[in-house]
């Protein structure tokens, strides 16, 4: 977690010149967007109106893994890991194909 979020700090200014560039183009592609409320969302950032800013910390993980991963020896350090740090926001489901998913 502390590199992922080392990341984020490192590439700050281009995470968020890149987020602003895809509202932009949101914005630009006509119909892309149909539904006013996120099209006004996404238009107030596109324009400055609104100030975008990137959090250094991650909010969402998401992890494909199968059941031998989720309960072999090699996972299980992560797993305790992600569920102490997040807490009652650590999720897991599993796909129809029977592979886990995590959202923490």
């Amino acid at each position: 977690m502390e590199g992922y979020t080392d990341l984020i700090r490192r590439q700050h200014q281009t995470l968020q010149t890149n987020y602003l560039r895809v509202c932009q183009n949101l914005i630009s592609l006509d119909g892309v967007v149909p539904d006013e409320g996120h099209r006004s969302f996404l238009k107030s950032i596109a324009d400055g109106t609104m100030k975008l800013s990137v959090s250094h910390e991650p909010v969402l993980i998401v992890t494909d893994f199968d059941v031998d991963q989720k309960y072999g020896p090699s996972w299980q350090p992560h797993r305790k890991r992600l569920r102490d740090r997040f807490e009652a926001r650590f999720e897991e489901w599993e796909s129809s194909n029977n592979k886990k998913f995590g959202t923490y």
